[in-house]
């Protein structure tokens, strides 16, 4: 058998590591750890963890009425991949420079809103006119 190097080593245990941060990151982006709290804490959480990443920095604004209801756990991890899509959309599609998540969720309903300043897209049947 060959004698690894100590260069050898450590390029292999810094590789190990980088790629156990990898698969952690991987598993808890599954199911969020603050979902566990709520849905509320979890959308926190979220913006809290997109301004950081993002070179942008949009601002975030959350308007949602304090609620210590919970959910089927399966819904609240569906409603919060929907609004962290809609979050990641306004970001890098739309370049938004502010991003406003706004509702109400209530024992029987969960009515929630993203509203972007970005660049939209137009509706179906709208023209563009130009003075070519």
């Amino acid at each position: 058998m060959r004698q690894s190097s100590l260069g050898e080593v450590a390029a292999f245990e810094e590789s190990e590591q980088l790629i156990t941060n990898y698969l952690r990151e991987v598993i808890s982006d599954l199911r969020p750890a603050m979902l566990n709290y709520g849905l509320r804490p979890a959308i926190d959480e979220l913006v809290d963890n997109l301004s950081q990443r993002i070179t942008q920095h949009p601002t975030f604004e959350i308007d949602l009425e304090p609620a210590s209801v919970r959910f089927d756990p399966h819904i609240e991890q569906h409603v919060f991949r929907i609004i962290q899509q809609a979050c990641e959309n306004a970001v890098r599609h739309a370049h938004a420079q502010s991003i406003r998540i706004s509702g109400t969720m209530k024992s029987d309903t969960i009515l929630l809103r993203v509203e972007d300043d970005g660049l939209g897209f137009l509706e179906a049947g709208t023209r563009i006119w130009s003075n070519y």
